[in-house]
């Protein structure tokens, strides 16, 4: 359920990226702090699976954070 939130978010926020890159870097910063946390937490009470698919996101989200830096 929490990845539907996140695709759901993430769709919503594309759009807001190409209207306002600007705008959307606050968001962007969030989530990936967010994620960032949820990596080290996966990493220290479960198995390496989801630490890493959570690491992918939120390398996603980095890459994004930049690149709406100049829109």
């Amino acid at each position: 359920m929490t990845l539907l939130l996140l695709a759901v978010l993430l769709w919503q926020l594309a759009r807001l990226a190409n209207r306002d890159p600007a705008g959307a870097r606050p968001l962007i910063a969030s989530l990936f702090l967010a994620y960032l946390g949820f990596t080290i937490l996966c990493g220290c009470i479960s198995s390496l699976r989801p630490a890493a698919f959570s690491a992918a996101v939120a390398i996603c989200l980095a890459l994004a954070f930049t690149s709406a830096r100049t829109g």
